[in-house]
């Protein structure tokens, strides 16, 4: 577990091995030579193209499997961002989401609030990353987007509409973003469409009542 172990090193052994051969070679010759005009037994070593290829070989071999292991060592255990589970903190409550209360969590109505979306009537939490304003898919936020997606249409056509016209492929579709969701984005309620009866009963409990002469 140590970040410069001995297996970082292993697979350089051999060729370091060799260059140290050579140059306790040429260390050796050097002994039968007097430097002479300021030379000294590096510049002489350094005056080989051979052994300044091999020593500028193995200095960006070790460099870069030094890169390989801080870039291993930095990323274990880093759970990547992107599509995964939004920045929230804590889930709230599971509830009941009317269209118009939908709406509210597109991101821009109140950029404080999370975005939401509803798939086969299942609110999910998403992440801004991919659903927020200026977002690729920004277009599905705070609706239901069951038809758009089983239509891979980005867009609002069909949007919280009734999902059991889709055809046999276009639910199958649906399904697998359905189970993609499901394992990437936590639950947050459930959607009341607006054809439902639970909404026309939510919408008539919510009309004043008449006056009496």
């Amino acid at each position: 577990n140590h970040f410069f172990g001995p297996s970082l090193f292993f697979p350089l052994t051999e060729p370091l091995r060799n260059c140290h051969s050579d140059l306790s070679r040429a260390k050796g010759q050097a002994k039968y030579l007097a430097p002479t005009g300021g030379q000294t037994f590096m510049s002489d070593l350094l005056a080989d193209p051979k052994m300044r290829l091999a020593a500028g070989v193995g200095l960006v071999v070790v460099l870069a499997a030094i890169g390989v292991r801080a870039y291993m060592a930095f990323f274990r255990g880093i759970t990547p961002a992107c599509g995964g589970a939004p920045a929230s903190a804590v889930t709230p409550p599971q509830r009941g989401f009317t269209a118009e209360e939908l709406k509210k969590y597109n991101g821009e109505q109140d950029p404080d609030l999370p975005i939401y979306l509803s798939l086969k009537n299942i609110v999910y939490e998403v992440n801004p990353k991919f659903y927020g304003p200026q977002a690729p898919y920004h277009v599905f936020a705070g609706v239901d987007c069951t038809i758009p997606l089983g239509r891979s249409d980005i867009s609002t056509r069909g949007a919280n509409e009734d999902w059991s016209v889709l055809n046999a492929e276009e639910m199958a579709a649906a399904d697998s973003w359905a189970g993609s969701f499901g394992k990437k984005y936590p639950v947050v309620g459930w959607f009341i469409p607006p054809y439902s009866d639970a909404a026309a009963a939510q919408a008539a409990a919510a009309e004043p009542a008449p006056k009496t002469a």
